[in-house]
């Protein structure tokens, strides 16, 4: 169907500004991104869903920071458990979720990479490995989810971390009488 460029204009508007503003689903193409690492994408609906279901089994317990991290790191920190004999499989990560009726992936996955991050810590033949991971990590966060700086791990929490910046109000000129 041919449109008239009348109609093409006022579409082509909305849309460049659908994008700008971050709305619009999927005209932006990093919109629902929470974080990133390697070759680990980790969606902000991953987050989200995390969030509800960990909530639900230790409420005030977890914050997105942390689950986004946690998604990101999460193919690093499960393959160095496992180089250690000290891997925590999904189904166990799975079985201490027993208070959320149908736990989502991200969750289990979330509570995986916890558990197995807490492994390694616990273990001293593999601490310098975590500790050189978490070095190296450049993990690309969304600022709503706080910052990661790359060898010290996560930084400013959202909450502190601002990552609306408001915008100054400006007087509106009063009309001369």
């Amino acid at each position: 169907m041919f449109r008239s460029p009348r109609h093409v204009a006022p579409a082509l508007v909305v849309a460049a500004t659908l994008t700008l503003t971050g709305c619009g689903g999927g005209l932006m193409t990093d919109g629902s991104k929470a974080a990133s690492y390697g070759d680990t994408t980790v969606t902000t609906q991953q987050v989200q869903d995390a969030l509800s279901d960990l909530t639900k089994a230790s409420p005030g317990g977890v914050d997105g920071q942390t689950v986004a991290v946690f998604l990101a790191l999460r193919p690093q920190l499960t393959a160095l458990a496992g180089r250690y004999g000290i891997g925590v499989s999904r189904d166990q990560a799975a079985d201490s979720l027993t208070s959320v009726p149908d736990p989502s992936a991200a969750a289990i996955d979330t509570v995986q990479s916890n558990n197995a991050l807490a492994a390694l810590r616990e273990d001293p033949r593999s601490q310098a490995a975590v500790q050189r991971l978490i070095n190296e990590a450049d993990i690309d966060l969304n600022p709503r989810y706080g910052t990661w700086v790359k060898g010290q791990g996560p930084g400013e929490p959202a909450a502190k971390n601002n990552w609306l910046a408001r915008v100054a109000a400006t007087p509106t000129p009063t009309p001369a009488s």
